[in-house]
């Protein structure tokens, strides 16, 4: 997850309206913030550029230049693979390459915005946890499946909520501190999912977001997340996410 990212989930319940504003405006379109101005970012969603300094600086940095620079690094790295991947394809070997070159774009995004501190942070909570809980909607299930399958592997207590109320009321009977629960989302509402991540909080577990968006409901809920990119040719990819998935239970393993 890129630092601005972090930065705006952490202070986002302390930050006025107006603030508030700017920041899911800078989450969902960074992009287009990378090229604005202070002065344009303030015109587009009317507050003046008074309030986009004390927004920069709401959130640590030391102004909106500083802001900007990031997210400019940021974008400038997924140009620099953009380029690459071609928009027309008329053949079937065009088509193929051109989905691996879309999932090494989201790979090289992936190594660009996510610390060395979120993933010690989060392996931590994975090996501290009694119990592991996987939870996630319709393909994001699979995901968590798959996941829960990589970390019984490696020798972690895990399960993976079923959707049905009974056995969800038989699965969370006992939740409490010492147990994670991890919220798997790559959909912009995922209110089942964000409601079992709220529920786990509230009763004093440990609460993981694997998500496409650091403003989605999942995010919000959750102690921690790992921001995922989820681009795909047709549709949301669940590559990136199985990636990170593998790729977190193999730094387990040098704990």
């Amino acid at each position: 997850m890129p630092m601005y990212v972090d930065r705006i989930r952490g202070s986002f319940e302390g930050l006025t309206k107006s603030q508030q504003k700017l920041a899911n405006f800078v989450v969902d379109n960074y992009r287009d913030v990378a090229f604005m101005t202070c002065a344009e970012l303030g015109h587009e969603l009317d507050v003046d550029q008074a309030t986009v300094v004390r927004f920069a600086q709401a959130l640590g940095y030391s102004g909106y230049t500083e802001l900007l620079n990031e997210i400019q690094e940021i974008v400038k790295t997924e140009l620099k693979v953009a380029h690459e991947i071609p928009e027309v394809v008329s053949t079937p070997d065009q088509a193929f390459y051109k989905a691996l070159l879309v999932e090494k774009a989201n790979l090289d995004e992936l190594l660009a915005s996510i610390p060395a501190e979120t993933v010690n942070e989060v392996v931590d909570l994975l090996l501290a946890a009694q119990r592991i809980y996987l939870v996630g909607e319709g393909a994001e299930a699979y995901a968590a499946d798959i996941f829960g399958w990589m970390l019984r592997k490696a020798g972690l207590p895990t399960y993976t909520v079923e959707r049905d109320v009974v056995s969800r009321q038989m699965t969370f009977a006992n939740l409490g501190e010492g147990d994670l629960v991890v919220g798997v989302c790559y959909t912009p509402k995922p209110v089942d999912t964000a409601n079992v991540v709220r529920f786990a909080r509230e009763q004093g577990a440990n609460t993981l977001g694997i998500v496409s968006s650091g403003t989605n409901p999942v995010a919000q809920a959750a102690h921690k997340i790992v921001t995922v990119p989820d681009g795909g040719v047709e549709g949301p990819s669940l590559v990136p996410t199985i990636t990170v998935m593998q790729a977190l239970v193999m730094a387990i393993g040098q704990k």
